[in-house]
């Protein structure tokens, strides 16, 4: 595309970084990124409030849970158990990402969907609030998200 060049320097111009989304079988934009020095599988998903980590994964993982006490859930899953990762390290490239907390919830009705529709299983969700506090840009054409690094 024409604006791929000129958009991609002016957003790296301003401190972006540019992340290469992968799009899925499902039609999804996915990258990989780090939890905790392990590497996850994540979905962005424009309309997902927070981010989330798959409960299964940080179970299997050691990644330490801290009970809510709440539920919540999106995407056919709204009464599942939420846990929050305490002092979790989530990072895409060399960017420590910002939030104001990750959380973990069982995804295997999301990832069943994704299965189903012909796409692999994920361990994560990136949500609007660390698109938001990153300032996300998202480049459909060239299939390129830009964040900035934060404060």
């Amino acid at each position: 595309m024409d604006h791929v060049s000129p958009l991609d320097e002016l957003l790296t111009g301003f401190g972006f970084c540019r992340y290469a989304l992968i799009r899925t079988r499902a039609g999804h934009w996915q990258l990989g990124a780090e939890l905790a020095d392990q590497t996850v599988d994540v979905l962005v998903d424009t309309g997902a409030a927070n981010t989330v980590v798959d409960l299964g994964f940080c179970r299997e993982r050691g990644i330490a849970l801290r009970e809510t006490g709440e539920k919540g859930g999106g995407a056919g899953g709204v009464n599942l158990e939420i846990y929050a990762l305490d002092d979790v390290q989530f990072c895409l490239g060399e960017i420590p990402l910002k939030s104001d907390g990750i959380y973990a919830l069982d995804l295997s009705h999301a990832n069943q969907g994704l299965v189903i529709k012909g796409a692999e299983p994920v361990h994560a969700i990136l949500g609007v609030d660390i698109l938001t506090y990153h300032q996300a840009v998202i480049d459909y054409a060239s299939g390129s998200l830009y964040l900035t690094p934060g404060d």
